[in-house]
């Protein structure tokens, strides 16, 4: 395999199984978070006209995407031990 493809391929495994799993969690915290508790989303949008304006700044993108990332990582290090843990149970060992 040459260094191009390795690139692609290493990049593919990033995004598909790292970021989207990251940033899906991401999603899903502030959606459970927003059902459970409607003050949490008022402390962002006091004094804004625009409902979600703070999410659209570039710095606030690039903090989601690094907590994205970052969460994805660690859901993928957790995953692949508690994979681990189910077969050496189901195999008996």
């Amino acid at each position: 395999m040459n260094d191009a493809v390795k690139g692609i391929y290493i990049s593919i495994v990033d995004i598909i199984g790292i970021f989207i799993p990251g940033f899906v969690f991401i999603v899903g915290l502030f959606s459970l978070t927003h059902q459970c508790s409607p003050e949490f989303f008022n402390y962002f949008n006091e004094g804004s006209s625009n409902k979600y304006e703070w999410i659209s700044e570039p710095l606030s993108l690039g903090i989601v995407f690094i907590f994205s990332y970052v969460l994805g990582f660690l859901l993928r290090l957790g995953s692949i031990r508690l994979l681990q843990n189910i077969l050496h149970y189901q195999n008996g060992i």
